[in-house]
């Protein structure tokens, strides 16, 4: 998904959780800093800078040195103007039970990305609004399909991992969505790592490299930024989780395409997102779809397969097997929906507001599910009743306050309507801090 649908998205899916849970109606939501501390959020892990890629030329050196007989290799994190973490934004329900995962995330040599292409990179830069991944680089690439031709620009770099020489922790990202224990076969992290990302050199050689590399998957993202949303309350966390959920539900994210029409899919979705959010009837699937599915599964799933997208899911299913109900759903849509794209693309809107609902619902879902874990008041303001100042749930200064002065207020605005005398926290809510 582009920024706006992400934002959308997530502001619908708070409005509606407050409804369920406090009786709070959209209309009273307005402009409230934790709301909108929460919508940002969502949009802004697209902005993180966790994944590095480095360019090597002549031979490998260290891509961090400033000795001037070693300034050739060059680390980075960006290209085209999108940062490099959204190669951990796929998983690759094509391709079938995964090498490292359950279904992998993005690959152009070991993943889908390699067959199926159909879209010429010289279509995609005749768009009006170019907003793919690499659209800076596409008009440099002629003749070619566009993953082909993404696979071309990288085949001599490589992803700098913790298994690599020179390493200072570039790429946190891979640390953090590695779970060698879930399948087995790695006895650790390193040993995973250095598995997924082969070294290249400056001739782009066959099996090395960025072509050959088996990116994270998005549910793992989900994963690792959940449990630390458990542990710390971090708002920020949270946020990385309902980004993965959104994601999911888009058809090409859950196939391993960079293009066959990926950009024209979610530009269409980004233009009609309003319109769809406003719709009564979409409204009314999202909250009978929370409604199945807030329940406790006696027997929850430790892996999905193709056809378990027919499953109802739960509250009590770990986040990444919900991460992946959603791209199940989305890649039948891929398959059944659109044919793979292998005759181009015309926006099917009733799949695509299909999709909408899920990944809102499951939005939902994902709130209910942290706040109950948590064991109390979650997507609050604590007020100190003494000090008269409002914080947002996971500010440290909360660890000073005594339990007999707290507060709880789903909303900003009812806080203050109770008490005028209550003001934001100069450490986590100075722009509401007056006094």
């Amino acid at each position: 998904m582009w920024g706006g649908s992400h934002r959308a998205s997530t502001k619908k899916a708070v409005e509606l959780f407050h409804e369920i849970f406090n009786g709070i109606k959209e209309r009273t939501i307005g402009s409230d800093p934790l709301i909108n501390r929460i919508v940002s959020g969502s949009a802004a892990t697209d902005t993180m800078r966790d994944l590095e890629f480095v360019d090597v030329d002549l031979g490998r050196d260290n891509p961090h040195s400033t000795d001037l007989l070693e300034d050739s290799d060059e680390g980075h994190y960006s290209e085209g103007g999108k940062n490099l973490t959204a190669f951990n934004h796929f998983i690759d329900i094509k391709k079938g039970p995964g090498r490292f995962d359950d279904y992998d995330g993005y690959s152009y040599k070991r993943g889908s990305a390699s067959s199926e292409e159909f879209q010429d990179a010289s279509d995609a830069i005749e768009i009006e609004d170019v907003e793919t991944f690499f659209g800076e680089i596409l008009s440099r690439i002629s003749g070619m399909k566009i993953d082909e031709g993404l696979n071309w620009w990288l085949n001599d770099e490589y992803v700098h991992a913790s298994c690599h020489k020179w390493y200072r922790n570039c790429s946190p990202s891979l640390d953090r969505y590695s779970f060698p224990e879930d399948k087995g076969i790695y006895r650790n992290v390193k040993s995973e790592l250095k598995a997924r990302f082969p070294l290249a050199d400056c001739m782009g050689e066959s099996g090395k490299g960025i072509p050959c590399s088996v990116f994270m998957p998005v549910d793992n993202l989900a994963h690792y930024w959940y449990g630390y949303a458990i542990r710390s309350g971090s708002f920020d966390a949270f946020s990385n989780v309902l980004h993965a959920i959104q994601d999911a539900t888009v058809p090409h994210h859950t196939a391993g395409y960079m293009g066959n029409w990926h950009t024209e899919y979610e530009r269409d979705l980004n233009g009609a997102i309003d319109e769809i959010l406003a719709d009564t009837a979409f409204k009314s699937d999202v909250l009978r779809m929370v409604d199945a599915w807030n329940r406790e599964d006696v027997s929850p799933p430790t892996k999905l397969e193709h056809e378990d997208w027919q499953r109802v899911p739960a509250k009590n299913w770990r986040i990444d097997r919900l991460v992946t109900w959603n791209a199940l759903h989305a890649f039948k849509a891929y398959e059944d929906r659109y044919q793979r794209f292998k005759n181009g693309y015309t926006p099917d809107w009733n799949s695509i507001k299909e999709l909408t609902a899920i990944a809102v619902a499951m939005s939902v879902l994902a709130m209910i599910k942290i706040t109950e874990e948590r064991g109390g008041p979650v997507f609050t303001y604590i007020a100190n009743i003494r000090t008269k100042e409002l914080h947002f749930p996971d500010c440290r200064q909360l660890t000073k306050m005594n339990e007999s002065n707290k507060a709880f207020y789903p909303l900003y605005e009812l806080a203050v309507r109770e008490n005028p005398a209550y003001d934001g926290c100069y450490y986590c809510m100075r722009r509401k801090h007056t006094d």
